[in-house]
């Protein structure tokens, strides 16, 4: 497993900070005010000498030095006036004057929660003084009060005219498309407006780009990878050495205009070829996952999967393919499950909300949870509006008009949803296979309710006829639940907890089928949750009777009978009419600090007070929770027998092993390679028959007063029953006996338990053994033919249908407040949910909610109001933000170069009338994407040279001296390929790239030595074969704790917050790995071998195919030869052979700037 830790939330080390120097941090019921004082409060004149000679060295020598002056103070709280204090700090007013024993000073000074002074508890004569001065009313003489000139009430925010004005929040204006001198440059309104500003700065624009780089440019812009030499040649040949464009001198009519208009069809033939490639989707769905924070894990220290996330990756894929709207992709996402179509799709596309990291062992499951809302709040604000909206998680945008209540305004779209971890996940079907499956469900239902009746009402028959005749059948065992397991959760709580939202310690099945207290480890501070089927025989009024120390819970046919979630000694009876058959059965149970009690029974038609619970005392057993002596080391040969001495050894509880091995009930760690157990069992008689409950990873021994009984080898996944034979009995005696094991491991998880029990018959055994005897040969054979019937249906899984995602849900309706500073417990107003108030111009109505049932339950509506508005004309940043998005992804940079940010900490547009015009564009053409792609990339704007050839029309100097960071786009700007653009150029031109599309996430091999980083080394990377191994890069699993390192080195994107640009850096390493790393020299030597199959006993030949391989151009003669002579000397001089030498050249190759980069 990787240790991986997100980096601290602002939050988070707010409330530290807070914690540590907050005197009065109040942490009030929500919202409390404090009593208001008189306007001209009076005290008496021995109050005020109480205060000047007991109050006022206390607050002078313990507090005034972080809580008083004229600097900024902790917390914003002064200890300089009365109302200084009775104001308060951030969190709100220090004392209550109506309450005055609940004050938090007083709290505080108590060191109730927070602890105050941080140097050291008050003595309590001390603590007793200011008690005294909060009750009456705190005294304060005039003469000692003072306020720093700076302490004065916060403006309130508002919304200014200034506010409203600034450019990113005007509503969208189409503008006029300038009028320019070179009219010929200008192919569509992008040239315009682009050649409008390098007129004005007396820039002209570069040359056009050669053809070759051109093809390259396009088919890596849109697609990823890089284009065949075949289709680069087809493409440069088609057009003239030197391209006609707009702006040449070509007059209308001549043969070079009719060229010009040729060659503008075969460009845009290729746009249109590209955009219709499948591997578009992946290219710019690769943005979208950057944007959104995709990762299949959860990271922080466990770095747990977000099993099936790639769904939501391949829909993203998708709906770039297919040019989905821009607003429907928007809405799919946000409110999948509350449109008028909702269809699996759109509820794959709301797995949008579980993309982000979440702690699944939070010190604060509150904050926590605020944590995960926090992330969606500001990938959703920064991705959709680019706006810094989670700034304003604690306080109010420092620059922008962004209230902190308008942060928690948008939270309250996402307050309910079901949070993360077990609620990630949900099975979609379309309607017809929903049906379907219910209705095989049902009959499969009705099926084994019947035969289950009739086998019922046989055992009765059977057991009355046994009665009567007087047969002897002995103890007979048997549960009336099916399919039992447990999960057991260690923890002090107060009420039973929502246990499914908490992380368990170990889980399991429950062999005997009964509920027991046996799968606890200790008697106090645990918690227990079964889940099973119970076996109603008939229809009928059911009760059920519970005795629990402490809280007690059951759910039968998901529907509470008994629920007492408090402590306390319960004694409760429920009742509820249920239908015959297997019904859904749970138990949930906690013990505080008591010693743990209890027991279900349960009564129906025909039978009374029938156990559910394992009631009866261990006996003969070797039972779960009992103590064993144990070693590690080889004990002397003797260390079976009773007569043994092993007052050395360890003692420790049952069940020895590591968590996390399959079906482990962990009493005791062991892991070593051997354990030696022996325990004293009393009998006061010896059993018929004995039966081990038994399991144990891997092999074992075990022995009865020095007789081995039993051997095993290998490994269980859970407990099995193990009949021995009557030698074993044999070995046995009435009176103490001694149980001695061995067991051996050798790797993986490691596990021994053993329990002793004396073997009884289940009912349906006996039933079948004697049944022909007591309830004819007839009765017996239907008897087998029904049991067997129920056990084949039992064990036939109808198959659910549709597809597992992750999505999202909701729970209720709860009310969202303001959390000042952030923090959870210290809730402010109450808000509704809405949009920031500096986008809500004057009589401006949000659409209404509208709830409604899904595929996944039912929901508010909320989210779908928002969807709504951002994607309305109302909102001014929406097309704004996609427009620029596109443009930076075309030429390495936005109009808006801060892309996820457009408000006043951001930057403002280099081409602000460009901007508006594309966002009114893009909303003009249905929110079509790859109309802006054709728009942008037939412009000449796109079509330019990277190299810095612009000159002005004066001498001013040049386009690198006048605007060196090309603001202007006075040329194209080169740009070094992306990390997956690496990685896959690297298997295509090897030709090991594995184009399929979509599916499971594939795990390519990671050396050994980044494996040894994690603390299990490999947990977490099952290496795929070779077949999935080479697959495209966005189909590689995101382990937020884990990298490929060629895509690491190479400025992955970080997936803990919204990556709205990769910085690209150049550093050693990704020259050494790109030398050294095993991935690309195993790939030189595939790019070899594919040279000698290609070009067979030709140098020369092979030299000329990794050039146009790996530049997608023809290489001079010159090239040629200099390169063959350069392999022929590394086998001269360096002694390799010519396979060697090859792969030498082809790492070469794969490491020139040429193939690295685009022009």
């Amino acid at each position: 497993m990787g240790f991986h830790l997100s980096r601290p939330s602002a939050v988070g080390v707010v409330r530290q900070f807070a914690v540590v120097v907050w005197l009065a941090c109040l942490m009030v019921g929500a919202g409390r005010a404090a009593e208001a004082a008189p306007a001209a409060a009076t005290f008496t004149a021995e109050q005020e000498a109480f205060f000047e000679r007991q109050v006022w060295p206390l607050l002078s020598g313990k507090c005034l030095k972080c809580h008083g002056g004229e600097a900024k103070v902790a917390s914003e709280f002064y200890v300089t006036s009365r109302a200084a204090v009775l104001r308060g700090g951030e969190l709100g007013p220090a004392v209550d004057l109506k309450r005055p024993d609940d004050s938090q000073l007083l709290q505080a000074v108590r060191y109730e929660g927070l602890q105050m002074p941080p140097s050291g508890k008050l003595g309590a004569d001390e603590v007793a003084v200011l008690a005294r001065w909060v009750r009456e009313g705190l005294p304060w003489p005039k003469r000692l009060e003072r306020e720093p000139a700076h302490v004065a009430e916060k403006k309130k925010f508002a919304i200014t005219d200034e506010d409203r004005a600034y450019w990113a929040y005007r509503p969208v204006v189409e503008p006029p498309v300038p009028q320019v001198a070179d009219r010929a440059w200008v192919r569509n309104p992008i040239d315009a407006f682009i050649r409008a500003k390098l007129e004005a700065a007396k820039l002209s624009p570069s040359p056009p780009a050669k053809p070759r780089d051109l093809v390259r440019r396009a088919t890596y812009d849109l697609t990823g990878l890089p284009p065949t030499p075949e289709e680069a040649t087809a493409f440069e040949h088609d057009r003239a050495a030197t391209p006609v464009l707009a702006g040449s001198s070509a007059p209308s009519g001549s043969a070079e205009h009719a060229s010009a208009g040729d060659e503008e069809k075969r460009y845009a033939a290729l746009v249109d070829r590209l955009l219709a490639s499948p591997h578009y989707g992946e290219k710019w769905g690769r943005h979208w996952l950057d944007l959104v924070r995709y990762a299949e894990t959860h990271g922080y220290e466990r770095d747990s999967a977000k099993p099936f996330a790639w769904w939501y990756r391949d829909y993203v894929v998708a709906a770039f393919n297919a040019d989905k709207p821009y607003d429907r992709f928007l809405r799919e996402q946000l409110a999948g499950d509350e449109l008028d179509d909702v269809t699996p799709e759109t509820l794959t596309a709301t797995g949008f909300y579980r993309l982000g990291t979440w702690d699944d062992e939070p010190a604060d499951r509150e904050l926590a949870k605020y944590d995960v809302l926090d992330g969606i709040v500001a990938t959703t604000s920064s991705v959709a509006l680019g706006m810094s909206l989670g700034c304003a998680r604690c306080h109010d945008h420092k620059r922008d008009p962004l209230s902190q209540r308008d942060y928690y305004r948008l939270l309250a779209y996402f307050h309910d949803l079901l949070p993360m971890g077990r609620e990630n996940l949900r099975r979609i079907a379309l309607d017809a296979e929903r049906r379907a499956y219910e209705q095989a469900v049902a009959e499969k239902g009705r099926d084994e309710a019947r035969w289950y009746a009739e086998a019922y009402a046989l055992e009765q028959r059977f057991l009355a006829a046994a009665e009567a005749q007087g047969v002897d059948l002995g103890a007979v065992r048997g549960s009336d639940l099916d399919e039992l397991s447990f999960r057991l959760y260690r923890d002090t709580w107060n009420a039973l907890p929502d246990f499914d939202e908490l992380k368990h310690e170990t889980a399991g099945p429950v062999a005997s089928r009964r509920i027991s207290l046996e799968p606890a480890s200790r008697a106090e501070a645990i918690g227990l949750v079964f889940e099973g089927k119970l076996k109603v025989p008939q229809d009928g009024e059911y009760e059920f009777a519970a005795t629990a120390r402490e809280g007690v819970r059951v759910l039968v046919d998901g529907r509470a009978v008994i629920d007492r979630p408090q402590r306390g000694l319960h004694q409760v009876v429920g009742r509820s009419k249920l239908r015959a058959g297997f019904v859904p059965f749970r138990l949930e149970y906690f013990n505080a600090a008591q010693s743990p009690k209890l027991s279900l029974a349960w009564s129906g038609p025909g039978f009374k007070n029938r156990s559910l619970t394992d009631d009866a005392p261990p006996g003969p057993s070797v039972a779960a929770g009992a103590v064993w002596a144990y070693t590690t080391d080889a004990p002397p040969a003797d260390w079976t027998k009773p007569r043994f001495d092993d007052a050395s050894w360890r003692r420790g509880p049952a069940g020895f092993g590591t968590r996390g091995t399959p079906g482990a009930q962990v009493g005791t760690e062991w892991n070593t390679r051997e354990i030696y157990l022996r325990r004293t069992v009393r009998m006061a008689n010896v059993p018929r028959r004995v039966t081990l409950e038994l399991h144990h990873d891997e092999d074992v021994e075990i022995h009865f007063n020095g007789r081995r009984v039993y051997t095993g080898a290998g490994y269980l996944r859970d407990y099995r029953r193990v009949e021995l034979d009557e030698q074993a009995s044999a070995a046995l005696h009435a009176g103490e006996n001694l149980v001695a094991v061995r067991c051996r491991q050798s790797g993986g998880g490691q596990y021994i338990d053993v329990r002793l029990t004396d073997e009884t018959a289940t009912l349906e055994q006996l039933v079948r053994r004697r049944g022909a005897e007591l309830l004819g040969a007839d009765d017996a054979a239907r008897y087998v033919r029904l049991t067997d019937d129920l056990r084949r249906s039992r064990e036939r899984v109808v198959a659910a249908p549709g597809i597992d995602v992750m999505s999202v849900g909701e729970s209720g309706r709860r009310p969202t407040h303001v959390l000042l500073r952030g923090l959870p417990a210290a809730k402010g107003d109450e808000v509704t949910a809405g949009v920031p108030e500096v986008l809500a111009p004057a009589g401006f109505r949000l659409p209404p909610e509208r709830p409604r049932a899904n595929l996944l339950g039912n929901s508010s509506g909320r989210r779908s109001q928002l969807a709504d508005w951002l994607t309305s004309r109302e909102n001014p940043l929406t097309a704004r933000v996609m427009v620029n998005r596109i443009w930076q992804f075309h030429f390495g940079r936005g109009l808006v170069g801060s892309s996820n940010d457009f408000g006043k900490l951001g930057e403002t547009p280099t081409h602000p009338e460009l901007l508006d015009w594309l966002a009114a564009e893009f909303v003009r053409s249905g929110w079509s994407v790859k109309h802006m792609h054709r728009l942008i990339m037939t412009s000449n704007t796109y079509r330019q040279a990277a190299q810095a050839g612009a000159r002005t029309t004066s001498a001013e100097g040049s386009g690198a001296d006048i605007d060196p960071g090309n603001s202007l786009l006075w040329r194209f700007n080169l740009r070094r390929l992306t990390a997956e653009e690496v990685r896959d150029s690297i298997l295509a031109v090897t030709g090991k790239l594995d184009l399929r599309v979509g599916g499971p996430s594939v795990y390519p091999p990671i050396p050994k030595e980044v494996l040894a980083g994690q603390s299990r080394p490999g947990d977490g990377w099952p290496t795929s074969p070779p077949a999935d191994a080479h697959r495209r890069s966005i189909y590689v699993y995101v382990k937020r704790s884990l990298q490929l390192p060629i895509l690491a080195t190479h400025d992955q994107a970080d997936t803990d917050s919204s990556c709205a640009v990769r910085y690209v850096t150049t550093v050693p390493t990704q020259s050494l790995g790109m030398l050294n790393g095993e991935f690309v020299q195993e790939q030189a030597a595939a790019f070899a071998e594919r040279l000698r199959r290609e070009a067979p006993h030709d140098l020369e030949a092979q030299i000329r195919r990794a050039i146009t391989l790996t530049t997608q151009r023809e290489p001079t003669s010159d090239e040629t030869a200099r390169d063959a002579a350069f392999v022929r000397r590394a086998q001269s001089e360096d002694k390799l052979s010519a396979d060697e030498a090859l792969k030498l050249y082809c790492l070469l190759c794969l490491n020139t700037n040429e193939f690295l980069y685009l022009d």
